[in-house]
């Protein structure tokens, strides 16, 4: 499933800080609630992307990756099972 989500952001936020800001309105739709959290507070099993297939680092900065106006960033979430 494809959907467009239009965010705001400064450049010098953190990766993390678009994680929860994303994780903080899409947790339930996601299926990101329940899950174990990372030191930042962000649920694991879900990661950035650019569109060149470059997976965003929590710990940097989103200008570290050269994201401009406009550019798109994918979410991938992987199924998530607490049994296992």
């Amino acid at each position: 499933m494809s959907v467009i989500i239009e965010i705001s952001v400064h450049p010098d936020d953190s990766v993390s800080d678009l994680k929860r800001q994303l994780q903080g309105r899409f947790c339930h739709e996601w299926g990101l609630a329940g899950r174990k959290r990372d030191r930042d507070g962000v649920g694991t099993g879900w990661e950035l992307l650019t569109s060149e297939g470059i997976i965003l680092g929590s710990w940097f900065f989103l200008n570290s990756y050269d994201i401009q106006h406009h550019d798109k960033i994918y979410v991938v979430v992987r199924r998530y099972d607490d049994k296992i």
